[in-house]
């Protein structure tokens, strides 16, 4: 199998090419024309033929020379909201996005991957299906696939995936036994007062000093309800209302994410987030509301 690898270093400028092509123009969500055509170009270079399964998702299939079984290799090719500053020739594009979580990579290397196992197909056992998913930053493009079809004409039989870590030294591959990526949740909290003006306080329910105590709960619950050894990362990033200097506000919004690898521990914690949530509005004379607006089990 060295020779796999020898081909895969010589491959190593053009991947670098595609790569920071990739990097340059990033695009956020489910919605990814220009990278979506870019790949598909590289495909077509190298005759692999793709098809696209949803807008911004690319399924291929490289039938092996042998019978054998199906495995799926799977990469993701979303943005990420934010900003780049790096200040390379190669940075991003686009105000406001950027490749800041590795999908230009895992793409790139999915192409490379691609190439390498059609050019040798006919040494193959079984089949390689080939998905390059949307949405990832969201919990949307795989589900979307899934409900396309991805995992039907040909089934998979297994499948893998892997994931760029900055912290690691290059060429090393890190793997676990059992659950290897977390769950993730993203919730809202909407919280629903009255409001008043500014010197009149005792007018209003404030919901901003409902949110400030929720915050606080949440945190606590965090650090005195969940063993340590537990990984729980849980942030609340963003509190929304009103937008003047003199207003109470009648309403705020509370947006956050949590990951966990417990699937018992996520379960918890949705329920202690909603109790609290609960209990604090009633405390204050509000009103509120939980929603989980996004949501992907541990794998």
């Amino acid at each position: 199998m060295s020779f796999f690898l020898n081909e895969a270093r010589a491959m190593q400028e053009e991947l670098s090419r595609i790569r920071r092509e990739i990097h340059k123009k990033p695009e956020v969500g489910m919605d990814l024309p220009i990278t979506t055509a870019f790949v598909m170009e590289q495909l077509k270079k190298h005759g692999i033929k793709a098809e696209q399964i949803i807008d911004s998702g690319i399924s291929a299939v490289i039938e092996g020379g042998k019978p054998g079984k199906t495995l799926l290799l799977r990469a993701d090719m979303d943005a990420l909201p934010l900003p780049e500053e790096s200040g390379e020739e190669f940075a991003s594009e686009f105000p406001g996005k950027s490749h800041g979580c590795g999908h230009d990579m895992h793409a790139t290397a999915l192409i490379g991957a691609a190439i390498l196992l059609n050019k040798h197909k006919d040494k193959l056992h079984g089949r390689i299906k080939l998905m390059w998913q949307p949405g990832e930053e969201i919990f949307a493009g795989a589900k979307a696939m899934i409900a396309a079809g991805i995992m039907e004409n040909p089934a998979p039989d297994a499948a893998l995936d892997l994931h760029v870590d900055a912290s690691s030294p290059v060429g090393i591959l890190n793997y676990t036994k059992g659950a290897f990526t977390t769950s993730a949740d993203n919730f809202l909290i909407k919280i629903k007062g009255t409001g008043s003006h500014g010197s009149t306080p005792e007018s209003s329910i404030d919901p901003l000093n409902v949110a400030i105590q929720i915050y606080n709960a949440i945190a606590a619950m965090r650090m005195r309800e969940i063993k340590a050894s537990e990984f729980l990362a849980m942030s609340i990033c963003s509190i929304s209302s009103g937008s003047s200097f003199n207003i109470i506000p009648d309403s705020v919004e509370m947006r956050g994410t949590m990951r966990t690898f417990n699937p018992e521990i996520r379960d918890y914690v949705v329920r202690r987030i909603e109790e609290i949530t609960a209990q604090i509005a009633s405390l204050y004379r509000a009103e509120s509301s939980l929603e989980i607006v996004s949501s992907a089990p541990t794998i």
